[in-house]
């Protein structure tokens, strides 16, 4: 039996979303792969939402209904990949008891306010032109917790091929 892994989508959800298939395409081979919408998971109606709307429903009350419908449905042990608001969700969402093992995220800048860390296995990668990733500092606070900041990409990254085969690897390894 594959050991499952969820993927957690950024703030577009499904929509504006043709690069998810690859990764899910590379992962499936080893993974039983499920790949969650954060949009809905928030319970967000994201019809004729601008990119500004969509944001500010996510921090208001988006990243918390998300966490506690992850919970929901998640039950078993998981490895989680996710991108920017979606890093955010799993990481809330295995510090309040979700069974992840291994957890990889993306460009997900809202780390930055997090203060607690989660016990699972952690990678994060950042661009480095992206003026929203975690400071050193909160690096330093957060000690065991890998991280690489990639030269030259901004917070988009995720949806490069480059960046696709460096992540695919690392949960392939």
């Amino acid at each position: 039996m594959k050991n499952r892994l969820i993927i957690l989508s950024d703030l577009w959800g499904n929509e504006k979303a043709e690069w998810i298939s690859i990764y899910i395409k590379a992962l499936s081979v080893t993974y039983e792969v499920k790949f969650y919408d954060s949009c809905s998971l928030a319970g967000i109606s994201t019809i004729n939402l601008s990119e500004e709307e969509r944001h500010l429903f996510f921090v208001d009350r988006g990243i918390e209904n998300a966490v506690n419908e992850l919970l929901r449905l998640e039950k078993e042990e998981v490895s989680i990949l996710a991108f920017s608001v979606g890093g955010v969700i799993g990481w809330k969402a295995i510090l309040r008891g979700l069974n992840a093992t291994k957890f990889i995220a993306i460009s997900s800048t809202r780390l930055r306010y997090e203060i607690e860390k989660p016990l699972s296995d952690v990678i994060l990668y950042y661009g480095e032109l992206d003026s929203f990733k975690p400071k050193g500092l909160w690096f330093e606070k957060m000690k065991e917790i890998k991280f690489q900041v990639e030269p030259n990409k901004k917070h988009a990254m995720y949806k490069e091929e480059e960046i696709m085969n460096k992540v695919c690897l690392k949960l392939l390894s």
